[in-house]
């Protein structure tokens, strides 16, 4: 059984690291901002996380590409 890896992203208000969690392994593909309409299949999960230096929300966008079958 292997974990579920985090990813890292640039907080874009303070360049502040920000540890996000991937949510599974069908939404393989991530965003900072959200995906185009028909370039994903099905649904996108959105996590809203918090910045720890500057406090403000940091969206990331999780979906699963049409060329991912």
């Amino acid at each position: 059984m292997s974990s579920i890896s985090k990813l890292v992203v640039k907080c874009p208000f303070c360049g502040t690291l920000v540890e996000v969690p991937t949510p599974d392994r069908v939404h393989s593909v991530f965003s900072t901002t959200k995906p185009a309409v028909n370039s994903y299949r099905k649904n996108i999960i959105e996590q809203r996380l918090k910045c720890s230096k500057c406090k403000k929300s940091v969206d990331v966008y999780w979906y699963e590409p049409l060329n991912n079958r």
